[in-house]
């Protein structure tokens, strides 16, 4: 199935609880993959491989990532 993903990027933000924010990039990628999960790892992991159980998943963002790294997806089937 393809899949819609959309970039963001970790900014600093004092006023928020976490002290940061994602923002848009303006990058979307198309990624084929079995399920939304997948399809984040694919678009977070870049050039090397990576785990699926080291993406989580933010409902209330609509967001994945990966602990400690700047860059966020927001995964839509397309």
């Amino acid at each position: 199935m393809a899949y819609a993903v959309e970039h963001f990027r970790a900014v600093d933000a004092p006023s928020s609880p976490l002290g940061f924010e994602y923002v848009p990039t303006g990058q979307v990628d198309v990624v084929d993959a079995h399920d939304e999960a997948a399809a984040a790892a694919i678009a977070l992991a870049g050039s090397e491989e990576l785990e699926l159980d080291v993406v989580s998943y933010d409902p209330g963002h609509n967001l994945y990532a990966v602990a400690g790294e700047d860059e966020a997806v927001r995964v839509t089937v397309r």
